[in-house]
């Protein structure tokens, strides 16, 4: 019966020091960062890697010795969540701003202080936009807020190109940038009422009722996500003007 006890007692102390020994080796808990770029020179092939193919990229600048960026590491980047959303997304993580290299991107983000998690497609970027912050006062984000700051970056960019082609009348580009928003936010209704709108005007100008029936498609889809949206209910109304004409 005694050996039993100590047997116990035994196992649940070398339990409580393989515990502790997680919090006390930073480098068990430290997130990995194996599949993102690093410093100055992993910025510049990141940014060869994203902009011929109009892909999007992340730019995360923190510090070791920072304990918001240990929180920001711990709690969002190593989340399910965040880790499956981003995981396809070009990323890069500059942890120093004392070697030149890295200060000049520091400046050029306008990085004041850590962590700093930049989100941008720098085809269509002129310059970095403005940090998500997760770590508000008296509120911190939930991961999927994080997940859906970082999604409105990269639609409402491409959104925003397709907008712009769309009234320069360079509707097939236009719609490429529609369907890569959608490929990142499935549910985003603007996308799908632009491109309805896209299909609806080509197809009007060209008496295609195949490109119109794509465009009625597209207003429905829109409609599925929010009935009430009202582009895509005026989209579909002017749609049966036209094909009663």
């Amino acid at each position: 019966m005694r050996s039993s006890i100590i047997s116990k007692k035994t196992i649940i102390l070398v339990g409580i020091l393989l515990l502790g020994s997680l919090f006390v080796c930073g480098d068990i808990l430290a997130y990995d960062f194996s599949d993102w770029y690093h410093g100055a020179s992993g910025y510049e092939d990141a940014l060869d890697e994203v902009i011929g193919e109009k892909k999007p990229m992340i730019v995360y600048f923190h510090s070791e010795s920072c304990k918001w960026c240990k929180k920001m590491d711990s709690e969002y980047l190593a989340s399910y969540e965040v880790d499956q959303f981003i995981s396809n997304i070009t990323k890069v993580e500059i942890s120093s701003s004392k070697e030149a290299p890295e200060k000049a991107i520091y400046d050029k983000y306008g990085v004041r202080g850590v962590p700093s998690f930049f989100v941008l497609v720098p085809s269509i970027d002129s310059k970095p936009a403005k940090s998500i912050s997760t770590f508000i006062k008296g509120k911190h984000k939930t991961t999927d807020e994080f997940v859906d700051a970082i999604k409105a970056r990269i639609t409402y960019k491409y959104n925003n190109k397709g907008y712009s082609l769309s009234k320069n009348k360079q509707y097939e580009e236009a719609l490429r940038y529609y369907e890569m928003s959608l490929n990142f936010d499935p549910g985003n209704v603007y996308a799908y009422y632009a491109m309805g709108l896209v299909y609806h005007t080509i197809g009007y100008n060209q008496k295609d009722s195949g490109l119109l029936e794509k465009a009625k498609e597209n207003y429905s889809k829109a409609l599925e996500i929010d009935p009430n949206h009202k582009e895509s209910l005026k989209g579909l109304e002017n749609l049966r003007k036209s094909k009663s004409q």
